[in-house]
């Protein structure tokens, strides 16, 4: 799900209100990103040193249980670092897979 809107549109209080229609039990994980705050190899991952250094996005899908229910709210404006988040969401592909990894 993608919510777009200006600064004080109700973004967030439509977040909040699509939560509270779940159930205490099963209501959805929150993962909140600033990603104009950070620059795209804190975001993303980038290798340092020879080193592959993981982003803040992959470390919170590692952190994620297989076909759990859980939301990554990326909040902010749009530009150049969702321009890259569009071009890994577009193949239309998704998995839920069991295991570890």
């Amino acid at each position: 799900v993608i919510i777009l809107g200006g600064v004080g549109r109700g973004k967030t209080t439509l977040i909040e209100a699509l939560v509270a229609k779940y159930p205490a039990e099963h209501r959805p994980v929150q993962y909140h990103v600033r990603p104009a705050a950070m620059s795209l190899a804190t975001l993303y991952g980038a290798v340092t040193q020879a080193r592959w250094q993981e982003g803040v996005l992959p470390r919170i899908l590692h952190k994620i249980r297989p076909c759990s229910l859980a939301w990554i709210i990326l909040d902010g404006g749009v530009g150049h670092i969702f321009d890259r988040m569009y071009s890994l969401l577009h193949t239309g592909v998704y998995h839920c897979v069991s295991g570890e990894k």
